[in-house]
């Protein structure tokens, strides 16, 4: 009887990296949070409604639970007014004239479909603080 030599998988960590930092980020309907030691993602990871980039983070956002990122015009929640506001800044870059900061919800240089689903998340409530 003879035995045969087994093949084991090879893995390696090509590249790894600490970074410093956290912070969170709230929805209506998620809490996104990061600490200190998180990997680089690299690719970004993305899905359906959302992208994730690995690195070091630029900021931290403290959003209340009842805030809304589309309540463009302060009244307490997301209708017509703000898709108005949001779709006077659809398709634009940072630097064009009609860009508005406010509406590049996550943050790319430019309004896109990915601010818009953001968008389309919180359209229609009526909890914002103001």
């Amino acid at each position: 009887m003879s035995v045969g030599a087994i093949a084991l998988a090879q893995f390696a960590v090509e590249r790894q990296t600490l970074d410093n930092g956290g912070g969170a980020l709230n929805g209506p309907t998620y809490a996104l949070t990061g600490t200190v030691a998180q990997p680089d993602a690299n690719p970004p990871l993305t899905g359906s409604t959302y992208t994730l980039r690995g690195g070091f983070w630029t900021g931290q956002i403290d959003a209340p639970a009842n805030s809304c990122l589309a309540n463009f015009d302060n009244d307490a929640d997301v209708d017509l007014g703000d898709f108005g506001v949001f779709g006077g800044a659809f398709g634009s870059s940072s630097g064009d004239i009609n860009f508005n900061a406010d509406a590049d919800f996550n943050g790319d240089g430019d309004i896109d479909l990915g601010d818009f689903g953001i968008f389309g998340a919180e359209f229609g409530r009526t909890d914002c603080l103001d």
